[in-house]
């Protein structure tokens, strides 16, 4: 679950007992045991070893049918 509140634009709202989708361009990962107690940023630096695009990514939070949304948006780069 996640560790802070999220500021809206009404009101702050407590996150703490909402499961957590993480979102990958297209693919979205369901919060389990091993992401559990991590923060966003170190679930980020966990899932940056299978998904590496996602190591210097923007994170945005929602939350959407009472499950906060991570989501990790990609910064476009440069190849080779």
């Amino acid at each position: 679950m996640s560790d802070k509140p999220q500021q809206t634009k009404d009101q702050t709202l407590d996150t703490s007992q909402l499961q957590r989708i993480f979102v990958i361009g297209k693919t979205r990962i369901v919060e389990d045991e091993r992401l559990m107690n991590l923060t966003n940023d170190e679930a980020q630096s966990m899932l940056s070893f299978k998904y590496p695009e996602i190591e210097n990514a923007n994170i945005t939070t929602r939350v959407e049918d009472d499950k906060l949304i991570v989501e990790f948006m990609t910064k476009p780069g440069r190849k080779g």
